[in-house]
């Protein structure tokens, strides 16, 4: 499962290198992913990813 296996990276990343470099970029590159393959895997986030980017008409200041 993606999502394991993305957590076991993760684990690893921590403990063997500590806080500093626990990034997107160094759990997707520990898991064989990419970072968007990271970003997506709940569906939660895919749901959220599509209803919202940047250039939308959404704005925090009203």
């Amino acid at each position: 499962m993606k999502k394991d296996a993305l957590l076991d990276a993760a684990e690893s990343v921590l403990f063997e290198q500590g806080t500093q470099a626990l990034t997107l970029a160094a759990v997707a590159d520990r898991a064989g992913v990419s970072k968007e393959g990271c970003s997506t895997t709940s569906p939660r986030r895919r749901r959220s990813s599509r209803r919202w980017s940047p250039g939308s008409s959404r704005s925090s200041t009203t």
